[in-house]
């Protein structure tokens, strides 16, 4: 003989999905009094516990920890400052929280180094764009522009006037330390953000709090701008040749910096 098997749950199925009720999920995690579901906030522990009552609700057997639907893993929230964060240019000492800031991803370290300026500190194949290309950056501490070049250009290679994942503090952190750095300094970039650079600390709020290996600050423009003047380098002018060229204007500079 012949046995026929006709599945009816598909329509069933169907017909129990909701876009209401998906929106209504939504709302509720992503609704002002959740204030973003920060990591560690009590915001994101109520999340996770409707979450859990929503897969109880729908029947889904727990797996986590002790039975529950939820498992436990370690994360960084937040980070503070150390006893001894200094950056010296020529014996002086920029001020912390005034001319500096250490970003959260920064390590640990203490560094005297020749300083190079690589631009805007990308690396960036897919653009034939590279800060680094002829730039010896290891064992030297690197100091960068903040952004990305032609920024204000809806037609640059560089996802026009939307930046790219090139222009984040930690990808150029990580870049740096690639290329063998001691350490990175970045700076607003001068000509598209002139009026942006006198609050330290602001700007890299939301940079990742895990370790990235290298030691790493957000200084003020004045004073490092001020150093490259003194050896006959307009930060300014360099920035204008590679917003109009996409060639790198990188260099090494004649003298040691500490941090």
């Amino acid at each position: 003989g012949v046995s026929t098997l006709v599945l009816n749950s598909a329509p069933a199925s169907i017909a129990d999905l909701s876009a209401s009720r998906y929106l209504q999920h939504v709302t509720y995690l992503s609704k002002d009094e959740m204030k973003g579901r920060g990591n560690g906030s009590n915001e994101l522990v109520q999340a996770g516990d409707y979450i859990a009552s929503q897969f109880k609700a729908a029947g889904l057997q727990p797996m986590g920890d002790n039975g529950t639907y939820f498992q436990s893993f370690e994360i960084t929230t937040g980070t503070e400052f150390g006893p001894k964060n200094a950056v010296t240019i020529n014996g002086k000492g920029l001020k912390l929280n005034d001319e500096f800031v250490p970003i959260a991803f920064s390590n640990s370290a203490s560094n005297l180094g020749r300083v190079v300026f690589v631009g805007y500190g990308i690396t960036a194949p897919e653009f034939k764009y590279d800060d680094y290309k002829g730039i010896d950056a290891r064992n030297k501490i690197v100091v960068v522009f903040r952004h990305e070049p032609q920024e204000l250009d809806e037609h640059s290679v560089f996802d026009g006037k939307n930046f790219t994942t090139h222009a984040t503090f930690d990808h150029k952190a990580a870049n740096a330390k690639l290329h063998g750095a001691l350490g990175i300094i970045f700076i607003t970039d001068p000509n598209n953000h002139r009026a942006d650079q006198e609050e330290v600390g602001t700007a890299t709020r939301g940079a990742p709090p895990e370790n990235i290996g290298i030691p790493a600050v957000h200084a003020k423009r004045d004073p490092i701008m001020a150093m490259f003047k003194s050896s006959g380098k307009d930060l300014a002018a360099i920035q204008k040749q590679i917003d109009a060229d996409l060639k790198p204007g990188s260099f090494e500079l004649p003298m040691v910096l500490a941090g």
